[in-house]
């Protein structure tokens, strides 16, 4: 395995010399491998798990050694260590946002005026919300929607090296979202419906949405919002030990995978399995045609790119899918067979219409403008 470490070094190297000069992306894959080795190897003392749970104001209590994260040695840090930003975009104001706390969402109440669909976007480990994808996606979003977007900014608890530390902070981020959108239900309970809540979320983002899901049954009574759309949602630490996103999280889930598998090094970032009631794997799922070795996480990040472009209602194209007799590996083997009447399409408004379900196969071009 260091023959691995030491060529993805000289890639970084290469990457940092070129014009991602800075970018912190260039280390996050040793950032997450060595924090998987590290997990690995230092399983929970006795010491650590005398204290069984830890609990925030406003926020519950969180199980350590017998929750989620039970195999992680690291409690999730507090809110006011990860000081999650939560900013209001809407037609009103779409580019000069509204920033609140998850304790005090009054700074909202203006804009809560009449129904629209309410939309959170929540970015992954070493990443934040003035991303540009998150950034031209909440501009085609109200370019096409008179609709609400609130996007998640949790950097402080996403940040490198310290990988296994954001992962069990997803927990707290998560909950602190369920609690902003049921104090936006309580404050325009006419205005603000789970029913017309749309969940985005990107790796570390995407698997969030779980603990989100859960902590706003607990606080609403068992309400499910409409939907989650998980983009390549992060696989280490959660595939192996069975922690992920599943299909119970919201009345529609769908996944879009761009690279799954488990080599790390290599790139592979994403989840295998299916984690919504449809699921695309595009290109297949694991590479990404454009995707050059130099550039190593471009595959985990085209899962983004592709939605910023599919929800674009003006394009002159689609991310159409198809499903495939035999599944993943006859499609892979080139021999895929499609079913009629199973198709769908990555979409902000079609894909629930769809009568696709399960695992989907989307084809793109090897740059933008990606769909066919």
């Amino acid at each position: 395995m260091q023959w691995l470490v030491f060529l993805v070094s000289l890639l970084v190297d290469r990457v940092s010399a070129g014009p991602l000069a800075g970018d912190i992306k260039v280390n996050v894959l040793e950032a997450i491998y060595e924090d998987v080795q590290w997990v690995e190897e230092h399983p929970p003392s006795e010491d650590y798990c005398g204290v069984c749970s830890v609990c925030y104001d406003g926020l519950g209590c969180i199980e350590k050694c017998r929750g989620y994260f039970y195999y992680i040695a690291w409690q999730p840090q507090s809110p006011d260590k990860i000081s999650t930003q939560f900013t209001l975009y809407s037609r009103q104001n779409p580019d000069e946002g509204v920033s609140f706390d998850f304790r005090d969402v009054s700074a909202a109440s203006k804009f809560l005026d009449a129904p629209r669909m309410l939309f959170f976007l929540v970015h992954g480990f070493a990443s934040s919300a003035q991303e540009s994808w998150m950034i031209d996606l909440r501009r085609n979003i109200l370019k096409d929607s008179d609709a609400i977007v609130i996007t998640v900014d949790w950097s402080k608890g996403s940040c490198p090296p310290f990988y296994a530390k954001s992962v069990v902070n997803t927990q707290v981020v998560g909950r602190e979202i369920a609690v902003v959108l049921q104090k936006l239900m309580e404050l325009s309970p006419e205005n603000v419906n789970p029913g017309t809540t749309h969940y985005i979320g990107h790796s570390l983002g995407a698997q969030m949405a779980k603990f989100f899901s859960e902590y706003f049954r607990t606080l609403s009574g068992g309400l499910l919002i409409s939907r989650i759309t998980a983009l390549d949602p992060a696989s280490p630490l959660f595939e192996v030990q069975n922690v992920c996103l599943n299909s119970s999280a919201a009345t529609f889930v769908d996944g879009i995978h761009t690279s799954a598998g488990i080599n790390i090094l290599l790139g592979k970032l994403g989840v295998t399995r299916q984690v919504g009631h449809v699921d695309f794997y595009v290109n297949g799922g694991t590479d990404q045609p454009g995707c050059s070795l130099l550039d190593i996480t471009c595959a985990h990040n085209r899962a983004h790119d592709y939605y910023v472009e599919a929800v674009k209602l003006d394009s002159d194209c689609s991310f159409a899918s198809y499903a495939c007799a035999g599944g993943i590996r006859e499609y892979k083997r080139g021999k895929c067979r499609k079913v009629p009447g199973e198709y769908n399409q990555i979409s902000l408004d079609k894909s629930i219409a769809l009568p696709g379900r399960g695992v989907q196969f989307v084809d793109t071009k090897s740059s933008s403008p990606f769909c066919t």
